[in-house]
């Protein structure tokens, strides 16, 4: 029966293949279950791998705890070339562009290296178009060092950048209101870096069918992965009653994925 359900299950969809796992160790009196699988999310117009290893163990009589392992590094490799080449700020007075960022782990911190492009202009007043631009009064290649974090929210992993530093590219050049320039420039590479990020979680997501689990207890942070790789790690538990799998094979059966006894 468990076999009927496990390839529409695992479609994609991190908790839903963990629970059928769940279901199965638990099925079979395993004292733990481990299974590795493979994601991807979207950024911009890429898919961008990461790998997930579970392992399931013995809670208490009616939950089941997990422990989820994410290797992201080829998310973390990928996601240079996923950056978009056009400005990602443009704007009557501001335009940034051509980010080159390296992120890294060290333990269970992570660090963000690179530069990018900043240009701005005079302008009238705010919220006019880029054609509508005036004199170029900035124009620097800027390079940058931050921390980053990584927080859990409800069952989602959120990435967040934290004491960002600037500096101009080439420090021999010099322009008037430097300060201000700069200034502007990190506010707007904050907001621009914080809306992409909240936008971008990777979340632990069940479907409606198995929303009877109820994971909770959700803790987590960064994991260094060999050298310099980036990775996370999730714990919770989810309910594993007896009452609680007969509503999940009963929304199971509804939705079709299991057949109606006959």
């Amino acid at each position: 029966m468990f076999a009927m359900m496990w390839p529409r299950c695992l479609g994609g969809n991190v908790i839903c293949g963990l629970m059928t796992v769940g279901l199965l160790g638990t099925a079979a009196q395993a004292d733990q279950v481990s299974y590795r699988l493979t994601e991807t999310i979207q950024v911009q117009d890429t898919q961008l791998p990461y790998t997930v290893d579970l392992d399931l163990s013995d809670e208490t009589p009616s939950r089941l705890g997990f422990d989820v392992v994410l290797d992201l590094r080829q998310l973390q490799q990928g996601a240079r070339s996923a950056f978009p080449q056009e400005p990602f700020i443009d704007t009557c007075n501001a335009r940034l562009s051509n980010p080159k960022l390296l992120v890294s782990a060290k333990g269970d911190s992570l660090s963000v290296e690179g530069q990018f492009h900043a240009e701005f202009y005079a302008c009238d007043r705010d919220k006019l178009r880029p054609i509508d631009r005036g004199e170029q009064v900035f124009s620097e290649v800027i390079s940058l060092t931050a921390a980053a974090s990584l927080n859990v929210r409800g069952q989602c992993l959120y990435f967040g950048v934290e004491d960002l530093a600037l500096a101009l590219k080439d420090p021999a050049d010099r322009v008037a209101d430097q300060r201000e320039f700069m200034t502007k420039a990190q506010d707007l590479f904050i907001e621009t870096s914080d809306a992409f990020l909240e936008q971008h979680p990777i979340c632990l997501t069940l479907p409606p069918e198995l929303a009877s689990l109820t994971p909770q207890n959700f803790t987590g942070g960064t994991r260094e992965m060999g050298d310099g790789g980036v990775g996370a790690q999730l714990k919770g538990s989810v309910d594993v009653s007896a009452a609680t799998i007969l509503d999940v094979l009963n929304a199971l059966q509804a939705k079709g994925v299991i057949p109606r006894r006959m």
